[in-house]
């Protein structure tokens, strides 16, 4: 399957809005983050390396950090600083 047969899309069908994978016929291919915090946005996706990049609440409801973690939801980690609030913005390339 392609890549661009792909689309993240965020739902809180888990009770807390999450990001999850599918192809272009509905079909769940995986849950991308998961855990009793909340994804506020999917801020960009890189198709070439396979890392998603996303603003969430997952250190402090109070907070909005910036994440990344891998399509198949792996290696998920924070890349902001220490405390505040952070918003995205990537380059084109």
């Amino acid at each position: 399957m392609k890549k661009s047969d792909q689309i993240i899309w965020t739902s809180e069908k888990s009770g807390f809005n999450h990001a999850y994978l599918y192809d272009y016929n509905g079909k769940l291919l995986n849950q991308v983050t998961n855990g009793s915090w909340e994804v506020s946005s999917v801020d960009g996706v890189d198709e070439n390396t396979g890392w998603v990049y996303l603003s969430g609440k997952k250190d402090s409801p109070i907070q909005e950090n910036l994440y990344r973690v891998k399509l198949d939801g792996t290696d998920f980690h924070k890349i902001s600083g220490e405390h505040g609030w952070y918003n995205a913005n990537f380059s084109p390339d």
